[in-house]
């Protein structure tokens, strides 16, 4: 990661790096010997600022050189995380940042797939999409992306982070996700969203076809969809519950 970031600032003209590591907060990886030894590797010895612990580790090149005051860096060691608690209620950030407990997403398959998923479909990616990732199941069906809410909350937050033109699909009258159909709004595309929504739904459960309602603004749908008046609009879709071995072709 350290020589991947050394690449950006090259090419953008970054004279160090700061990360946010703290000495002794993960006895294996944050030990003093263990983060000079990524310098070494990464090739920026000395070139790395470390603001919460760098009272407690030699001067770096940044300090030295002025471009940074040490006086006002820190001195924050060990597992506990309530310095950064406190820093974080000092300077005013919301408390619901995530848990410190965990490790990094990106060591999950399931979520690793995703954002690789995300990069090959997209030129830029916005923290939207990002903030996507983490929520829901999600499929590929061509050139759409359809993400079905696991619960409450998550039909919530799906339904804050959608854009204007993605279609909205859920069952009335059961118990129902949320799903979200983004890209290609094509008759396939709408068909599979709107099963994958009756699978996951209570009403799915019983086997028999179900209808679903999808909703979007007229005048943005994709190609192959049907023609509709501006404005918004809603239309309905019986549907039979998508087979489980296409549920698990079409996953992410």
């Amino acid at each position: 990661m350290l020589r991947e970031a050394k690449r950006i600032a090259k090419e953008v003209g970054a004279n160090f790096i700061v990360t946010g590591d703290v000495l002794g907060e993960r006895p294996m990886s944050q030990h003093r010997k263990a983060l000079e030894l990524e310098e070494k590797e990464a090739g920026l010895e000395r070139m790395i600022l470390r603001p919460l612990s760098a009272k407690l580790l030699p001067e770096t090149i940044p300090e030295r050189e002025g471009w940074v005051d040490r006086s006002k860096l820190l001195d924050i060691k060990g597992k506990s995380r309530k310095p950064q608690i406190a820093l974080a209620k000092k300077f005013g950030i919301p408390e619901d940042y995530p848990s410190p407990s965990g490790g990094c997403l990106l060591t999950y398959k399931e979520f690793a797939s995703k954002v690789r998923d995300l990069f090959e479909h997209k030129e830029k990616v916005s923290m939207r999409e990002v903030r996507l990732l983490k929520i829901g199941r999600h499929f590929r069906f061509g050139s759409s992306k359809i993400i079905v809410g696991r619960n409450e909350s998550e039909n919530k937050l799906l339904l804050d982070l959608k854009n204007t033109e993605d279609y909205v699909f859920e069952v009335p009258g059961y118990g129902s996700p949320i799903t979200i159909l983004e890209g290609s709004k094509s008759k396939e595309a709408i068909e599979v969203a709107a099963k994958l929504t009756a699978r996951y739904s209570d009403a799915g459960a019983e086997g028999k076809e179900v209808l679903v309602e999808y909703k979007f603004l007229q005048g943005l749908q994709g190609r192959g969809a049907e023609p509709h008046r501006a404005g918004k609009g809603k239309e309905s879709i019986f549907v039979s519950p998508l087979d489980k071995k296409e549920v698990v072709r079409l996953r992410i």
